[in-house]
């Protein structure tokens, strides 16, 4: 090895252990380690936003899921009241009214409202009334147990007159749903009460064409918003 050779390789050792050298090389194992960490924080960020993302789809899920199961629910018993309490008087056994028919229907409609009441400030404010009339729900249930009660005890006190062969509807003023409300109410002993009933029975026929005017099916709205969503 000849003197120039000599001369190169100690001055590479002499730089190697030079004290500036490790503190280079410790800066760049600093500098990798915290750009890992780095990356690595970012990747759990990213993590934990999409963690989030899912239990904020999952709670709006599980919101029209419970609305969704409610309006169909309360649908069902709006679509079926006036004929469910003219059936309630005639001579099917099972369904008659002094057989605990109204006072079961009457439990089952008390939750529902029960249902809608515990949820109604969160409907209140996710919900537009354009979306969900909340409102026109809550008072039509009203209107319905009310009424419902008022059967149960003419029901109770002996007031109600049955049809033991069946019975038939007729239209007033080309309204079924008043032909119903028409055919109960006459079948009521009690005068004042007749009138009473009746009455609240035309008004949960208004009520139920309010919370239709617009035409639009909630059920259809919540498939099509939980799809996007």
């Amino acid at each position: 090895m000849n003197n120039e050779t000599q001369t190169l390789l100690k001055e590479l050792i002499e730089a190697v252990n030079s004290p500036d050298w490790w503190a280079i090389g410790i800066t760049i194992v600093n500098a990798l380690i915290m750009a890992w960490l780095a990356w690595r924080q970012y990747q759990l960020q990213k993590q934990q936003n999409k963690l989030q993302e899912q239990q904020i789809r999952q709670q709006e899920y599980e919101i029209y899921r419970e609305l969704y199961k409610l309006v169909k629910n309360a649908n069902h018993e709006i679509d079926d009241y006036l004929e469910n309490i003219a059936d309630s008087f005639g001579g099917v056994s099972f369904q008659r009214a002094d057989g605990g028919f109204i006072k079961t229907k009457l439990a089952y409609i008390s939750q529902l409202y029960e249902d809608l009441s515990h949820r109604f400030t969160d409907y209140e404010i996710k919900f537009s009334r354009d979306f969900f009339d909340y409102r026109g729900y809550s008072a039509i249930f009203g209107s319905m147990l009310y009424t419902l009660r008022l059967i149960d005890e003419m029901v109770d006190k002996g007031q109600v007159e049955y049809d033991s062969n069946g019975y038939d509807i007729v239209s007033v003023e080309g309204s079924m749903e008043k032909g119903y409300a028409c055919y109960i109410a006459e079948h009521i002993k009690d005068a004042r009460s007749r009138s009473i009933i009746g009455t609240n029975l035309l008004h949960f026929i208004k009520r139920k064409e309010m919370l239709r005017t617009n035409g639009n099916d909630i059920l259809e709205k919540i498939r099509e918003r939980c799809k996007v969503e």
